[in-house]
C-alpha cells in the first residue's frame, strides 16, 4: 500500500491489523523504523513482549 510508505498530509490514519503480536514485531523489525510508535494493549505482558523484541526508538505508550 503506497499510503503506508509515503508521508501523509491530512486527516488520515492508516491501520494495519494483525492476528498475532509476533507479526507486529516482525513487521516493525523488518522495515524502516517509524519516527513514532504508539501502542495500546490491554495486558501488561503484551506490552512487555513488544518492548523486549522491538527497537524502542520513538516508543510512546
Amino acid at each position: 500500500m503506497l499510503v503506508m510508505k509515503e508521508e501523509i498530509f491530512g486527516p488520515l490514519l492508516p491501520l494495519k491489523v494483525y492476528d498475532e503480536l509476533s507479526e507486529v514485531v516482525n513487521y516493525i523489525n523488518n522495515h524502516d523504523h517509524p519516527l513514532g510508535f504508539y501502542i495500546s494493549l490491554a495486558q501488561e505482558k503484551e506490552k512487555d513482549y513488544v518492548l523486549k523484541y522491538k527497537i524502542r526508538r520513538g516508543y510512546n505508550q
